[in-house]
């Protein structure tokens, strides 16, 4: 997401004032500083997400995301429950 953050605030002058108002806290201007990888896109990926009450194992959700039909620019990202996973040692899930 850092990636795609830093890819958008690249051609938005209003994205990239904000960006660089929150990057004067020296823990985020650390993070923005590091190298983040535009290349493989997240969307379709399963990934564990971490919630209260189900530790230590995680819920497995696929990233998924929507673009709008009256508005091209805005998108809505969502994690939908997996059906299998990859993690090593499960079976598939569903």
């Amino acid at each position: 997401m850092l990636a795609q953050l830093r890819q958008g605030a690249f051609g938005n002058s209003a994205l990239r004032a904000i960006v660089d108002r929150v990057c004067e806290n020296p823990q985020v201007r650390t993070l923005w500083d590091r190298t983040a990888d535009l290349r493989r896109h997240a969307y379709g990926t399963v990934r564990p997400m971490y919630l209260d009450g189900w530790r230590p194992r995680p819920v497995w959700v696929r990233i998924m995301g929507w673009q709008t039909l009256h508005e091209l620019s805005l998108r809505v990202i969502t994690g939908e429950p997996a059906t299998s996973t990859h993690e090593p040692g499960l079976a598939s899930i569903g």
